[in-house]
């Protein structure tokens, strides 16, 4: 296994247990970029196998999914040709199949990726349900696929026991939702909401400067304000704030972060208001709600 750390990627590579290929899927890797324009490109050195460097073709023995939520580039395959890649596109890389990406140097981009293989996604292959002429979905920026990819990073991170089929079954998802998302496009409002809303999942463990999303969008932030509570029901902040504390309820079945390490990682201003909002939300403290989630009485 492989970790590295530092403000602009993240990655872990996974050994799988022949326990983990008996599930008949398993993720050996997991990561994310944030490469910046005329930035080198991978940003980090990987293990042999994975690394390569443009142009040159790279062959996996595994399946990858790779979301851009930023930026533009190029990926290439033998099977489909040249595709241009731009933010909201998600594409597969598939086993044995030439294939190679990159970032333009003119924007870069951001990539979130996981890797995989298994019985059940050769199998899914082999039924035509993964198309080698058809890598590539306009998936725009939707919010439950940077949350699929959220909640690997998040079981992986943790490393509690029986992760790897967990890992697995959360990869299965994300795949089914890409397979079930539609070319349709949304209305230009409808698209914009949604739009802020994967802002927010996608730094839901940031500070959120509100008003920088509504300048994003050509909006001013009251207008921006009314528009997303209309939509979500919540207003931008509130909806911020419950999904942290969706966050934290998982880290806090999951993990054996303390408290105020919850409330850090949540950049919550102090573990006082971290709590405060939790048992607001939850009607219980996050010490009782880990004793109940995990089913301890005592």
């Amino acid at each position: 296994m492989k970790v590295d750390h530092s403000e602009s990627y993240y990655f872990k590579y996974l050994p799988a247990a022949p326990r983990d290929r008996n599930w008949g899927w398993h993720v050996s890797a997991v990561g994310w970029s944030r490469v910046q324009a005329h930035e080198h490109y991978p940003p980090a050195a990987h293990p042999h196998g994975y690394d390569y460097k443009w142009p040159r073709n790279r062959v996996l023995q595994e399946f990858q999914c790779i979301y851009i939520t930023r930026g533009q580039g190029t990926f290439q395959t033998k099977a489909s040709g040249r595709h241009k890649i731009k933010a909201g596109s998600l594409f597969f890389v598939f086993p044995d199949q030439p294939h190679r990406y990159t970032p333009d140097p003119k924007t870069g981009w951001d990539e979130h990726w996981v890797s995989f293989d298994g019985d059940m996604p050769r199998q899914l292959l082999e039924k035509g349900i993964f198309s080698l002429n058809r890598p590539v979905h306009a998936m725009g920026l939707n919010p439950s696929i940077i949350r699929c990819y959220n909640n690997i990073l998040d079981v992986v991170e943790a490393r509690e026991p029986g992760y790897s089929p967990i890992t697995a079954m959360l990869t299965a998802q994300l795949v089914a939702r890409v397979q079930a998302t539609t070319a349709q496009v949304a209305p230009p409002a409808q698209q914009r909401m949604r739009t802020a809303m994967f802002r927010i999942e996608e730094n839901v463990d940031r500070v959120i400067d509100f008003e920088l999303i509504a300048t994003e969008l050509n909006m001013g932030y009251s207008k921006f304000r009314h528009e997303f509570k209309r939509y979500a029901g919540l207003s931008p902040k509130q909806y911020h704030i419950q999904l942290r504390i969706s966050k934290a309820k998982s880290l806090l079945t999951n993990t054996e972060l303390n408290i105020n390490e919850i409330a850090s990682a949540m950049s919550f201003e102090s573990p006082y208001y971290f709590m405060r909002y939790f048992k607001q939300r939850t009607e219980m403290s996050p010490t009782a709600w880990r004793q109940y989630s995990r089913g301890d009485t005592h």
